[in-house]
């Protein structure tokens, strides 16, 4: 799921196709070592994944849970003269300012389109201000996005879901009298449909008038 999350929002980002972004991946370490082999790459954004809440069960059955997994954007940017110049926009470059503007719009409460997430929600932003990208005239910011999503965990032995969060799934060994409930396919291949009509078109009249005698 995970690997699924960090995809979708860099496809969303290279999709947007903002004219000023020379790179859009995965962090790996890019700002850990040596800055200047990162500078041909800006303006560029890198996604890293943060952490994860822990899972909380959202059923009685404690097989439905739900979690937070926390990614955060790197957005970077090399000013003309120094780290001030390259936090604002001029006409000729853009600022962290603006890109962490610009992903926000992209991004905030938007779902990615993934079956179980939900929308993502903006959190902390934090600049990574130190001696290297001082001396580099680097803005870097880190934008947090919170991402809530959920997953079934089920015990060693019971017959898997059909399609997560979907359809009903009677217990196993679940009895009705002398007969043990047979397996209910998914609710939603039923296609059931309803009409719910006035008491002018009920079909049984003789039913109609008993219930205005009560």
């Amino acid at each position: 799921m995970l690997s699924q999350i960090e995809d979708a929002m860099i496809t969303c980002i290279t999709k947007a196709q903002l004219p000023y972004l020379r790179f859009v991946g995965s962090y790996g370490g890019e700002f850990d070592g040596e800055v200047p082999h990162v500078v041909r790459s800006l303006p560029g954004i890198w996604l890293a994944f943060k952490g994860e809440s822990a899972p909380v069960a959202v059923d009685v059955t404690h097989e439905r849970y739900k979690v937070e997994a926390r990614l955060l954007l790197l957005v970077a940017a090399r000013g003309i003269r120094n780290e001030a110049d390259s936090r604002h926009s001029t006409k000729i470059h853009v600022g962290t300012y603006q890109m962490l503007a610009d992903m926000r719009s992209i991004f905030a409460f938007r779902d990615l389109g993934i079956n179980s997430v939900e929308c993502l929600v903006p959190g902390e932003t934090t600049s990574l201000f130190n001696g290297k990208t001082k001396q580099q005239g680097l803005s870097v910011f880190a934008q947090e996005w919170i991402v809530p999503y959920g997953f079934y965990v089920r015990e060693p032995g019971k017959r898997q879901l059909d399609e997560p969060y979907s359809g009903y799934l009677m217990p196993e060994g679940t009895m009705i009298g002398n007969t043990q409930v047979p397996y209910l396919p998914p609710l939603q291949r039923l296609k059931l449909c309803y009409y719910i009509g006035g008491e002018e078109e009920a079909c049984d009249q003789a039913l109609l008038e008993k219930g205005r005698t009560l």
